[in-house]
């Protein structure tokens, strides 16, 4: 059989907050605050700060730009920092509206 998860408590459910946050905050926040993943999710945390929020120390932008985001929007879009996408991003055509007098609304 599959071995029992970590990160999840008895009902199969994670709570970010009990995971992420210390549990006098988690508390505050009100979930149980018992510390139930033994400071895996402070750990977590505490990588995903370090090596990607943190600032680059030569430009000072957020490591995880160099780390996904620019390697990410290069292979996309062939340009780091720009995504590309053909035709519609979003579409909206709503008819039969009578809001404030306008009847339909069309957007792209």
């Amino acid at each position: 059989s599959c071995p029992e998860s970590l990160l999840t408590g008895s009902d199969g459910i994670v709570d970010w907050r009990d995971l992420l946050m210390s549990p006098s905050d988690a508390l505050a926040a009100g979930a149980p605050g018992t510390s139930p993943y033994v400071n895996r999710g402070q750990m977590i945390k505490g990588i995903i700060d370090d090596y990607l929020l943190a600032p680059d120390k030569v430009n000072g932008t957020p490591k995880i730009d160099d780390v996904i985001v620019c390697p990410l929007t290069k292979a996309q879009s062939d340009v780091e920092g720009q995504l590309r996408f053909d035709g519609d991003v979003l579409s909206l055509d709503a008819s039969n509206v009578d809001l404030a007098g306008v009847k339909s609304v069309t957007m792209r």
